[in-house]
């Protein structure tokens, strides 16, 4: 039996000599969790496309964790909009997909699904994700300020 010098059972994350390591190169996507997350970035920074919209804040770790800048997304795909269970599920897997191939920058996002999204493109959902990802985040201090009362002077 001949010996090859190729090993058998290769792992594709180890890194050999010569390679970038892939498994560096691709951000871990983390999933939105809990009401009082959603709550705190629904209030941020919005952008709508055909297929989807999308509000997000800058990434600032939870009370208590260390900085580890990732994106933190989580997906809605109503039945409302998108459709029954086996519709909502797919728009989901596109979209995770797509964005595991574009490695968004660090933010905590929300992105509402619009039924468009099951019959676009695959790679103009990618493009429209790499857009709106990329736009710069607008912070807002205070979304609903007093309006500043004048006083009269007092004779």
């Amino acid at each position: 039996m001949p010996e090859s010098n190729t090993p058998q059972n290769p792992n594709p994350l180890e890194r050999t000599a010569g390679s970038p390591n892939i498994a560096s190169s691709i951000s871990p996507i983390i999933s939105l969790k809990g009401e009082a997350e959603f709550r705190r970035v629904s209030s941020g920074d919005t952008v709508r496309t055909s297929f989807f919209t999308l509000r997000r804040l800058p990434y600032r770790p939870l009370y208590g964790k260390p900085w580890q800048p990732s994106t933190v997304v989580g997906i809605v795909a109503s039945k409302k909009s998108v459709g029954n269970a086996v519709k909502r599920n797919r728009a989901r897997r596109r979209v995770r997909e797509a964005l595991r191939l574009i490695s968004p920058n660090p933010c905590r996002a929300i992105l509402l699904l619009n039924p468009s999204v099951l019959s676009a493109d695959f790679a103009d959902l990618k493009v429209a994700l790499e857009l709106a990802f990329a736009r710069p985040i607008k912070t807002l201090k205070n979304k609903n300020p007093r309006p500043q009362v004048k006083q009269a002077n007092k004779k």
